[in-house]
């Protein structure tokens, strides 16, 4: 890590020992997939706005309802505070360590509230900027004893814009989000005992996580909380707001990638590249890396990008790429010269590739296998097919929390049909209830020229696709709320690479379920492991005649 230190951004938040010194820390839980956290945050968004000198808030993503890709990229942080506090549900808020409700009058009243510390804290980026050094200040203003006193330091985005929702409530916009937790959320053990004047001093030497958005909206919040007994109460919290990054950029879409493709190359791969810096860029490397290979760079050969701009820019062809399931990433290094800036503000995507016939094994699969998406298949949608562990393991869509015309699909790795020309019946076992009278839907879909056009096989919704009595409860099915449906593949019975997807559709109803997916010969049913319940074998010895009778 370099050590150059240009920018200072300082936030004094210790004055005399009165009413007024202290900022009041608002932690907030939420939820990109968390339709009350949609709802209510605008709200809480404004509150803060409006209490800038009183109050300040940072935001632990969780990991559930559903989907969220800032949880995703640091799970630990936010886990660990939501065991700390005990919350059971988003959105969820915590007032200088308290479960009040969060109103005007709860700010003001904990403000007056005189704090025995002030902090001060402040940040400085190295001059290529792949780490930020962090200094808090802290100084007693009263006499005080506590039991166990911790420090906590927060590495906080400002704000981060997704050009669409990455979750399923619509949010595209989230405010002061933790991103890391520093040594973690634990935090750091300072003195017990105080006395007037004692101060301590904490340094941090962090490298940034190549997950941040966007250098320029970094901030630092730190805090002094109780660990002791029963109290988790804040004595006092401090920030260090986002510095001015003179030049910087990220990558903000890609355009011409499919999340699947049956050759084994990509062309014409468009990056969106978006000026995040002060001043126009002028010159810039764009870093483009499958997987784990090499990472390939190329110059920014365009205009020059003015502050707040962005522009189109086509990346070279890339070849040679290998069957299977893939991820591409592209980001901005060397803006303006400044050499050797990290990757922050890369953007990346999946997708697969299949470049030989499909395989002439037939399908039988059963979701017993906990690690999903499986080899070969491909998942797509904001909010994506899971697995479940209902019925010994199965494909799950969340329409009870899913909100209405949220869509995924889930395709299975494709199928040589001429390799068994007498299997075109695909059995699968279906369960979903209604919440009321919504049309959630399931349909299965077959392609022959690799997903160019879909022709529509199934297609069942509300009522019809009901395998029990509508439940305003979130449904998990047991063994009797199982229907077995068969699809019928004789039409694509010729092609050597068939495709095959279950697309599930959202009518924010209930829970739907597939399992026990099934290729089998035209006429013949097909076997899951739960459907044997007695089994003979006679006689035994046998010597040219062996019956086998099951129930």
């Amino acid at each position: 890590m370099k050590k150059n230190l240009l920018f200072v951004s300082i936030l004094m938040s210790g004055f005399a020992a009165n009413a007024q010194n202290r900022l009041v820390l608002e932690e907030r839980f939420s939820q990109a997939s968390c339709g009350p956290c949609a709802s209510q945050n605008p709200a809480y968004t404004a509150l803060m706005d409006a209490n800038p000198n009183k109050a300040v808030s940072i935001k632990y993503q969780t990991s559930w309802p559903g989907v969220d890709p800032m949880n995703a990229q640091n799970a630990a942080d936010p886990g660990a505070r939501v065991t700390y506090y005990n919350i059971s549900g988003v959105p969820d808020s915590r007032e200088d360590g308290s479960d009040v409700a969060i109103t005007q009058g709860s700010i003001d009243a904990r403000w007056a509230v005189p704090s025995p510390y002030t902090l001060a804290i402040t940040h400085t980026f190295s001059a290529d900027y792949d780490s930020v050094f962090v200094t808090a200040n802290i100084t007693a203003v009263a006499a005080l004893t506590g039991t166990t006193l911790k420090f906590r330091l927060a590495m906080t985005e400002k704000e981060i814009t997704f050009a669409t929702a990455p979750g399923s409530n619509g949010e595209t916009v989230f405010h002061n989000v933790v991103r890391k937790m520093y040594p973690d959320a634990t935090g750091t053990a300072i003195a017990a005992t105080w006395t007037v004047g004692q101060t301590q001093t904490l340094n941090f030497a962090l490298a940034i996580p190549s997950y941040i958005y966007e250098l320029g909206q970094i901030a630092f919040v730190g805090f002094i909380q109780e660990d002791g007994g029963t109290s988790k109460q804040v004595h006092q919290a401090g920030i260090s707001q986002p510095v001015a990054i003179v030049s910087a950029g990220k990558v903000t879409a890609l355009a011409n990638v499919t999340p699947f493709s049956c050759v084994d190359y990509l062309n014409g791969v468009s990056a969106t590249l978006k000026n995040q810096g002060n001043n126009a860029i002028a010159t810039a490397n764009v870093y483009y890396q499958i997987d784990n290979l090499t990472a390939m760079s190329t110059p920014y050969t365009g205009a020059a990008i003015a502050v707040g701009g962005q522009t189109p820019f086509v990346l070279p062809n890339m070849t040679g790429i290998a069957a299977g399931s893939h991820t591409l990433k592209v980001w901005m290094q060397n803006i303006n010269g400044v050499t050797a800036m990290s990757p922050v503000g890369l953007y990346s995507t999946t997708f697969s590739v299949f470049t030989a016939a499909g395989s002439g094994t037939p399908v039988a699969q059963n979701f017993s296998v906990s690690t999903f998406p499986y080899a070969g298949y491909t998942v797509t949608g904001a909010s994506p097919w899971v697995r479940s562990t209902a019925n010994g393991g199965s494909a799950k869509y969340d329409n009870y929390n899913i909100p209405a015309g949220g869509t995924s699909d889930m395709m299975l790795p494709p199928m040589d049909m001429t390799a068994n020309p007498t299997m075109t019946n695909m059995t699968f076992d279906v369960a979903y209830i209604q919440y009321a009278a919504e049309l959630d839907k399931l349909e299965v879909k077959v392609s022959t020229n690799c997903g160019s056009t879909w022709t529509t096989l199934y297609t069942k919704s509300g009522a019809t696709l009901a395998t029990a009595p509508f439940s305003t409860t979130a449904f998990t099915p047991t063994a009797t709320q199982w229907r077995n449906e068969t699809v019928n593949l004789s039409s694509v019975a010729s092609s050597n690479k068939v495709f095959v997807k279950f697309v599930a559709t959202s009518a924010y109803g209930n829970n739907l379920y597939v399992d026990n997916i099934n290729l089998a010969a035209a006429g013949v049913g097909s076997l899951n492991d739960n459907e044997v319940s007695t089994l003979q074998v006679y006689p035994n010895p046998a010597t040219d005649v062996l019956n086998v009778n099951f129930d």
